[in-house]
């Protein structure tokens, strides 16, 4: 394992996406990087930017402007072809959120260890983390009845949600210490299951990535772009796609570039990688790291 990615599986986020937060606020984007915070002096040399950066990551807050080459959004295909399991509505944010009553334990997250759980109705999930890293959540339900979603403890706003079927991956932000207990909030009429794992152990990606709806992923490669590509399904949807170098600063901190739209589009953004690509959203996507 190389000392960038030595660096970048050590990373910890928790002031991190509070500001990512604040400023996806700011700029309707929809980004959910998860954290743990760790203050330490910054290195020096060529030999410690990686730890610097790792370091520096919880000052980071995402660019609007990131340098775009082909950045002009193309008009949405009425004719879009997607495949018809895929969630294409959401829950009706109008509605009260109410608490399951039931109560699942997923155990605790380690890594190399997951935890998991499963249910046929609605529940709370809870879960402990061994170490302060940020936890990775896949979810599933293929067959749910009517409105499903996934969402933290204590947040209005789901991780995911869909009609009838949801299956996603997403960041979680640490919402107490790593020593506290976690919760998730799954709202489903069907089974589900749920496994959750640190992001140390996400699998190092390379090349050209294709995918529907929200993922996590680790692009290992060594590039000075990203072509980001994006096809909504029939009955709407929206995409945000965060990019964050491990390898690149900007103002002294990681450099980070942002995707987002509800039609179809083909951004090229200049940004060095390795680092990690967060995708949340509907519809069909690839992301490409080019020379």
């Amino acid at each position: 394992m190389n000392k960038v990615q030595n660096s970048l599986m050590r990373l910890s986020t928790s002031k991190f996406h509070k500001r990512l937060s604040a400023a996806a606020a700011c700029t309707a984007l929809a980004l959910t990087l998860a954290a743990c915070s760790s203050d330490s002096d910054e290195g020096t040399g060529e030999d410690s930017e990686a730890e610097s950066l790792a370091e520096d990551l919880d000052d980071a807050v995402p660019t609007e402007d990131g340098d775009d080459e082909d950045g002009d959004a193309e008009d949405s295909d009425d004719e879009s072809d997607e495949d018809s399991e895929e969630s294409d509505e959401d829950s009706d944010d109008d509605e009260p959120l109410v608490t399951p009553t039931k109560n699942v334990s997923a155990g605790t997250v380690a890594p190399g260890a997951s935890a998991t759980a499963n249910a046929k109705k609605s529940a709370v999930v809870k879960y402990k983390q061994s170490d302060s890293f940020a936890v990775v959540a896949d979810f599933e339900c293929k067959k749910c009845k009517g409105d499903v979603s996934i969402r933290q403890r204590g947040s209005d706003h789901p991780l995911g949600s869909g009609k009838d079927s949801l299956s996603g991956r997403y960041l979680l932000d640490v919402e107490e210490g790593s020593d506290k207990e976690q919760s998730l909030i799954v709202d489903a009429d069907g089974s589900w299951d749920l496994k959750l794992f640190s992001w140390n152990d996400l699998a190092v990606e390379s090349g050209k990535q294709e995918g529907k709806g929200s993922n996590v992923l680790y692009i290992g490669d060594d590039t000075s772009k990203v072509k980001v590509s994006y096809k909504p399904p029939k009955k709407g949807g929206e995409i945000d796609v965060n990019i964050i170098s491990a390898v690149q600063e900007d103002d002294g901190v990681p450099k980070t570039v942002t995707v987002s739209g509800t039609k179809k589009l083909s951004e090229t953004k200049k940004i060095k990688l390795p680092g990690i690509i967060e995708i949340k959203g509907k519809g069909s996507w690839t992301v490409d790291p080019i020379e």
